[in-house]
Order: C-alpha cells, then structure tokens, then sequence
C-alpha cells in the first residue's frame, strides 16, 4: 500500500491546523522545528486527537530523547540518517 504526503508544516502552529484540515492516518515529525521544540507539537497533537499517530524522525537518537517521545504519545521513532528501507520498515509498524 502507498502513501501519500497530504501537507507539510515549518511550526506548530501550521501543524496543527493542516492536522484539523487532513486528519492524516500518520504524522511524521522531525523534533528540530525552527525557532519550536517537536516534542511540544506532538504532546499539542495528542492533545487535539489522542487517536492521532505521530512518528518522530530524528537526528537524536539519544535514549532519553526516545523514552520522552514514546512517553508523550509517539507510535514511532525513526533516527536519521535512515533509508528507504528503514523508511519502509518504520511505516509497516505504525500505519493503519
């Protein structure tokens, strides 16, 4: 089965409302966002929907950083540098 990008968002505030427009199955959200912290607009995005699947992409691949997330609400988390095939290999764990 394919997927398919539905928007794309630089800040919290964007997320959000393309999240309210799309209600996309899966959310993927890189933690580095501008001036905002990721971790803030996942627990924003659990808080709109506590159904909605959020899987975190990250540099950080510190323990600490992916217990916060997971603990938040994250279905996922995918460290980069990844390729498709981790791509591939993350999105059959979480996608509906």
């Amino acid at each position: 089965v394919g997927h398919k990008m539905v928007a794309q968002a630089e800040n919290l505030a964007q997320a959000l409302k393309a999240y309210q427009e799309h209600k996309p199955d899966l959310v993927t959200l890189d933690l580095s966002l501008n001036d905002e912290n990721g971790i803030e607009l996942l627990k924003a995005l659990r808080q709109a929907d506590k159904a909605a699947k959020v899987l975190i992409v990250t540099s950080n691949a510190q323990k600490k950083i992916h217990d916060e997330v997971m603990a938040a609400g994250a279905c996922g988390f995918l460290g980069k540098p990844f390729d498709r095939k981790d791509l591939t290999a993350a999105l059959a764990l979480v996608s509906p």
